[in-house]
């Protein structure tokens, strides 16, 4: 069996920046590059208020992948782990291949999880710093009993949870130190079918703004997607950004 090492390995020729386009797509072109399947399966996926996070997970990163796409820098990050900014001891040891692999030592606590962050990561060359923007994160929370507990004066205990939930991770994106994020700042909180979003204009007072007074359905048919429109507006008006 052939040994393999770190220096074996051959790097990609650079691509150089995010090209300037000077005809962007409009927002329902955007929207039109979500394939029928990958729409009709996130549909039925809400319509059946499917209860496990690795179920809904696939489904909901083929649209954004479409409407968020990697030639234009975005990147969907899954379950992205929001640490504090706090100082940290590292360790090493040797990687399978014979590289060196490097691990914080200790245990960290509060770590911080989106489902998703969308962020537009730009193509940096060797020996500068990685360079990255988050546009958004969205947070999926499923309830067969979606349409009550929206309905209710005040929130259920999970819907509240939920909301702050989310806030939490604004504040620890807006809070973090070296991490460019779009200001405001506003996050989508996805509960059963509906969605509802929350604005962050400044990191204080702690908690966000939720503008949005009604809920709205992600998908309350294959033919009108309010959310999808909502993403595909974001992929839009952060199209031409290239650093």
């Amino acid at each position: 069996m052939p040994q393999f090492h770190a220096a074996d390995i051959q790097a990609p020729t650079f691509p150089g920046p995010i090209l300037p386009d000077n005809n962007p797509p409009s927002t329902q072109a955007i929207r039109a590059l979500a394939h029928p399947f990958a729409v009709w399966n996130l549909y039925r996926v809400m319509h059946d208020n499917v209860h496990f996070e690795h179920t809904t997970y696939g489904y909901f990163n083929a649209v954004l992948n479409t409407i968020l796409p990697t030639h234009r820098g975005y990147q969907i990050e899954v379950q992205y782990p929001l640490r504090q900014s706090i100082g940290h001891q590292y360790g090493s040891s040797q990687s399978s291949i014979g590289g060196e692999y490097r691990s914080r030592t200790g245990r960290e606590t509060d770590i911080q999880y989106p489902d998703f962050m969308v962020t537009k990561a730009f193509p940096m060359p060797l020996g500068s710093p990685r360079r990255k923007h988050i546009l958004t994160i969205i947070e999926i929370k499923i309830d067969s009993k979606d349409v009550e507990a929206v309905s209710e004066d005040p929130p259920r205990s999970t819907l509240a949870g939920a909301r702050t939930q989310l806030e939490r991770y604004i504040d620890r994106i807006t809070r973090i130190q070296g991490i460019s994020c779009e200001v405001p700042f506003v996050a989508y909180l996805v509960y059963g079918r509906f969605y509802q979003r929350v604005v962050v204009n400044t990191v204080q007072p702690f908690g966000g703004n939720w503008d949005q007074p009604e809920w709205i359905f992600v998908q309350p048919s294959p033919g009108h997607t309010p959310f999808l429109d909502i993403l595909s507006q974001i992929s839009a008006t952060h199209w031409t950004m290239i650093s």
